[in-house]
């Protein structure tokens, strides 16, 4: 099992034994914002999403979590885990491995395809659009924008169609 901890590590775990195998710094980190809710003076730290619906503040807090929606995935034809981006991956004994050096993918979520040959991803700059990558030379291959901000997505079995979940919220409902 591989995972992205609140402390920006990304740890890959023995389901066999339940140990730890390694522990490493994520690659790209991500923006996070302060928000107030009301009148409540806690915080309530919240991860970038490029969004009008949110109205963020620049936090100041050090401690802030660094990390809480990044999807990192095990790279469906080769022993790697995806840290976040195409540029590089991790190995199975936890060495950093380059990937394909020219790729801009950057995501925290992402779905491979049945056929293991392309990946949607989340555009982080664009909470309207996905981004369909090659896993063959980590190119991008086709940008899909919807009209409001995509919470979520997943492909058909035959690969063809694309599910979506959208955010809608009305502030006066």
């Amino acid at each position: 099992m591989v995972c992205v901890c609140n402390d920006s590590t990304i740890q890959l775990w023995s389901l066999h034994t339940g140990k730890r195998l390694w522990k490493r710094d994520v690659k790209v980190t991500e923006d996070y914002y302060l928000e107030y809710y009301g009148n409540d003076e806690r915080p309530v730290y919240q991860p970038y999403r490029a969004t009008k619906r949110y109205h963020y503040y620049y936090g100041y807090d050090n401690d802030a979590p660094k990390s809480l929606y990044r999807s990192v995935v095990f790279h469906p034809t080769k022993e790697l885990v995806l840290p976040g981006i195409l540029s590089h991956g991790y190995t199975f004994d936890g060495d950093l491995k380059p990937l394909y050096l020219s790729s801009k993918c950057r995501f925290s979520v992402c779905s491979v395809s049945a056929d293991k040959i392309t990946m949607l991803t989340n555009c982080p700059s664009d909470a309207k659009s996905v981004v369909m990558w090659s896993l063959t030379d980590g190119s991008e291959k086709y940008r899909f924008t919807w009209s409001d901000d995509i919470v979520s997505f997943a492909w058909s079995r035959d690969g063809r169609l694309l599910a979506i979940s959208d955010f809608w919220f009305d502030w006066f409902a």
